[in-house]
């Protein structure tokens, strides 16, 4: 059997604690051992051994949420509330996109996301551009398609490979009527295929289920011609989701910044992934995530968005916002969780930890190498980190 043996000064296998002077022995695109450096090649004679030096190999990251389409519409300055930059983006898209202008956003994104350590995308495809392209990438794709009202269809679109899948996506309770948001969970529940909504990123959607005077319902409805949503009421938009009816789907809600720190525990009850977005809420000034309290989940994960709502699409950088967030728990828990979060959570929050998200015996071998001196924290070397190799 062929293989290679990564060396390295520090491995952080993520579910286990890290091994200093370790090495990972991958063949055939899995993971076939991890342990001390002299034991993995006694056990693998014939694998090629890399020595890398000082450093961390790590899981490759996962950037569970990106809209990589869309990275032509950047906006030049940040909002001051969501229904503000829906409209910047209606107005852009009404102004024409065309398909090279879309491709170019797809391929550069998925440069910035590999330079940055990421090695699995969950990508939400609103126009269909940039499934052939992440189909060739060399990143693990969960496409998630965008369905809407105005954009129902909820048949399969492409088909799925060894490291490509596509998923049904109801885009927002603002935008998917309770109706379509049910069938888009039977469907994927009947399928045993998980599934996905942005849910909670604002306050004017938390005004939206309460029935209350919002920024959809005045502004973006007449701006698109949408007549008014008939529609269930609750006092979340976490409850909100609750009263309809899901089939047992597995569901990624994307955002979940307003919700109350009460309701994470019926959160972790569900089953529900999380993927917390704390630069993209920032910039468009929805507010802030109770990150500390959801660092207690297992199924919570990290997206930087689209370049239509954050400045860049580097991974570290939303590290280091999830960092900063997480201090409250002391420097060295916040590393560590960041870490997790950026890694296994977000395999977890995508349902697909039984293949990435960890350095583990028969997973697949997503592997990054960090360059960095000699350390005794690694996951504080992994945060305060710019870019990575993938191995």
């Amino acid at each position: 059997m062929n293989g290679t043996i990564f060396v390295c000064s520090d491995i952080v296998p993520v579910s286990c604690e890290p091994v200093k002077n370790g090495a990972v022995a991958a063949s055939g695109g899995k993971i076939t051992a991890v342990g001390g450096a002299e034991e993995i090649k006694k056990s693998f004679p014939d694998f090629t051994v890399r020595d890398l030096g000082r450093g961390v190999v790590a899981p490759g990251f996962i950037n569970c949420h990106t809209h990589l389409e869309l990275g032509w519409l950047k906006p030049e300055k940040k909002f001051k509330s969501f229904t503000s930059w829906l409209k910047h983006i209606i107005d852009g898209k009404s102004s024409g996109a065309n398909t090279g202008k879309i491709e170019r956003s797809v391929t550069d994104g998925i440069k910035s996301l590999i330079q940055s350590g990421v090695t699995t995308v969950g990508e939400i495809s609103s126009y269909g551009n940039d499934a052939d392209i992440l189909k060739n990438s060399p990143l693990r794709t969960v496409l998630f398609r965008e369905i809407m009202d105005n954009r129902p269809d909820t048949d399969t679109q492409t088909e799925p490979s060894e490291r490509f899948e596509e998923r049904l996506f109801a885009h927002a309770p603002y935008s998917c009527g309770p109706e379509l948001i049910e069938k888009v969970f039977k469907i994927s529940a009947r399928g045993n295929i998980p599934t996905g909504i942005h849910l909670a990123e604002s306050p004017e959607e938390t005004a939206f289920v309460k029935g209350e005077k919002n920024g959809f319902e005045e502004t973006i409805y007449p701006l698109i011609g949408k007549p008014p949503m008939k529609r269930h009421k609750a006092e979340t938009p976490f409850q909100y989701l609750r009263a309809i009816e899901s089939g047992g789907a597995k569901i990624t809600g994307v955002h979940m910044a307003h919700i109350k720190k009460s309701e994470i525990k019926q959160i972790q009850k569900t089953g529900m992934g999380v993927v917390l977005c704390p630069r993209s809420n920032e910039f468009l000034g929805t507010g802030t995530a109770p990150v500390p309290e959801y660092a207690e989940m297992e199924r919570i994960g990290l997206g930087t968005d689209g370049l239509s709502s954050n400045t860049t699409l580097n991974f570290f950088d939303e590290i280091k916002a999830l960092y900063k967030l997480l201090l409250p728990l002391g420097e060295n828990t916040a590393a560590e969780k960041a870490v997790r979060i950026a890694t296994l959570g977000g395999a977890e929050a995508l349902f697909m930890e039984d293949k990435i998200g960890s350095i583990e015996t028969g997973k697949d071998s997503d592997l990054i190498f960090i360059e960095c001196g000699e350390t005794e924290n690694p996951y504080l070397e992994i945060v305060k980190a710019n870019k990575a190799e993938v191995l």
